[in-house]
């Protein structure tokens, strides 16, 4: 779980994570691999006027395929990656495939906007995305 501006406004809004556990609370928020949500914060706590927003790799416009074993979401951030004024959820993948390679892992980046992340134009970074040095990555390249 982690806290920042994902719609750009002047209150913090909360993104969290879930993982599968087989159990039923999994009917309510599906996902293989797992998932992020963002609940809109507001003037006294949760903004009830804007529905949250959850994002699996099932969702349209989000790279990459919904799989067991991904552990996406194993870590989470929050941020204005791009300097436009809407922070950016930035979403770990250890588990993620590349190619042959299995548990390779990466990072799925959800631009911000005014309405919250967005799925349409999110990115997906690995150490194999060109350009991408292990020690170095830079989002705000990919996303300005």
């Amino acid at each position: 779980m982690t806290v920042g501006s994902a719609n750009g406004d002047a209150y913090p809004d909360l993104a969290f994570t879930r993982q599968p556990t087989g159990m039923d609370s999994d009917l309510d928020f599906p996902s293989k691999g797992g998932a992020v949500a963002v609940v809109y914060g507001g003037p006294k706590g949760q903004n009830a006027a804007l529905k949250p927003k959850r994002i699996t790799q099932a969702t349209a416009g989000v790279p990459g395929a919904d799989e067991t074993g991904d552990a996406r979401g194993a870590s989470a951030a929050v941020g204005d990656l791009d300097g436009a004024g809407y922070g950016e959820v930035v979403v770990g993948l250890p588990g993620e495939d590349v190619g042959k390679a299995k548990d390779a892992g990466g990072v799925l980046v959800f631009k911000g906007s005014r309405t919250g992340p967005v799925t349409k134009g999110s990115v997906s970074f690995g150490e194999s995305r060109l350009g991408v040095k292990p020690s170095a990555v830079r989002f705000g390249h990919w996303l300005g």
